[in-house]
């Protein structure tokens, strides 16, 4: 490669895009992109095939050369991890909204809604941005010392502890309606 064009290693449709972006940087001074940030392109391998590639690089400037350092990396492997992310979510997601459960997502340790499924806002009559909105608990009115925090969550016990301990019956209160604003 020494002594080649860097555009070898670039499918032909990306090279003028790329010969664009070195003549403004010759010519101004400025980047396309910000500075120390890198860039993602496509490579060309020697046996032609692409993959995606990420490329950060500096402009020298002294009084006998113009260089480009840099440094270019197969992110290949990244963007396969992404795509299965991605599926995953997806298929998350999906469970999730059609469960015909209520289901819901909170935070520990503010307790404060995060997501509902479609067959929680059905059952309690809460509306998804009431839900959200909401940082209380769900249990019915009347009991006389509050919930522990764990009690709330529903966690498992400690360990040690009997599996006899691990179901929990709750009562909920619903939005009045269908139901008759009773706890579940």
């Amino acid at each position: 490669l020494v002594g080649q064009n860097i555009a070898v290693l670039q499918p032909e449709r990306v090279r003028p895009l790329h010969a664009r972006a070195m003549q403004r940087l010759l010519e101004t001074g400025k980047r396309s992109h910000p500075a120390r940030q890198p860039i993602e392109s496509i490579a060309l391998h020697r046996d032609g095939h692409e993959f995606p590639l990420e490329l950060s690089y500096s402009y020298i400037s002294t009084d006998q050369d113009e260089l480009f350092v840099g440094y270019a990396r197969d992110i290949s492997e990244r963007r396969r991890q992404e795509e299965a992310l991605r599926e995953s979510e997806a298929r998350f997601r999906e469970l999730f909204e059609t469960n015909p459960h209520p289901m819901w997502v909170y935070d520990l340790e503010t307790l404060a809604f995060l997501a509902v499924n479609d067959a929680a806002v059905r059952r309690y009559g809460y509306s998804r941005d009431e839900f959200r909105a909401m940082v209380r608990d769900l249990h019915a009115a009347g009991r006389r010392e509050p919930l522990s925090r764990d009690h709330r969550l529903g966690h498992p016990p400690r360990r040690g502890a009997s599996d006899a301990h691990l179901h929990r019956e709750h009562r909920h209160v619903v939005q009045p309606g269908p139901l008759g604003g009773r706890p579940m």
